[in-house]
């Protein structure tokens, strides 16, 4: 499994399933699992709060610069492909999250019960061993997600998966 840091508020948001779209300047040939690690940076908020579409986003799930965790893992994702900009379906042109150059599409969001504390790198790396060992449940339903053919709400079936294991 690889990890890739992320700013809050877009990581809360990616866990949450309402962003579906990793934006990046370069480009990846990884898929499969993701976590998702909370950057200690706090430079994001500003640019959030002042959009008015993310802003209602975030007053919906009581997300603020105060109480979001940071320098955590907080979940993961499965990432399905890496598409540019010009390649998004039509239905998300519109998306505020989406802005590419390089949009990463995210599926499956899975939020760990309790984050893992650990440190951030650039680029996509790869968590230390006891890291990985705690997410095992979270990936192994991400697996069942995806096989079950890219469910229309990953998150629920996720939440079954989890219930039952």
């Amino acid at each position: 499994m690889k990890a890739l840091t992320i700013h809050q508020p877009w990581a809360s948001l990616i866990l949450l399933g309402i962003k579906r779209y990793e934006n990046r300047t370069w480009r990846t040939n990884y898929r499969g699992p993701l976590a998702i690690h909370a950057g200690s940076s706090r430079a994001s908020w500003d640019i959030a709060e002042a959009d008015p579409a993310i802003a209602a986003d975030l007053e919906q799930h009581g997300l603020n610069r105060q109480t979001a965790p940071h320098g955590v893992i907080l979940g993961a994702v499965w990432l399905a492909d890496c598409i540019g900009i010009n390649l998004i379906p039509a239905d998300a042109q519109s998306d505020p999250y989406a802005s590419g150059p390089w949009c990463w599409v995210l599926a499956s969001p899975t939020m760990l019960q309790k984050s893992l504390d650990c440190s951030g790198k650039l680029g996509l790396w790869t968590p230390q061993a006891s890291s990985r060992s705690q997410m095992a449940k979270s990936v192994s339903c991400l697996e069942v997600a995806v096989k079950d053919t890219w469910l229309a709400t990953p998150a629920d079936s996720c939440s079954q998966v989890m219930r039952q294991s």
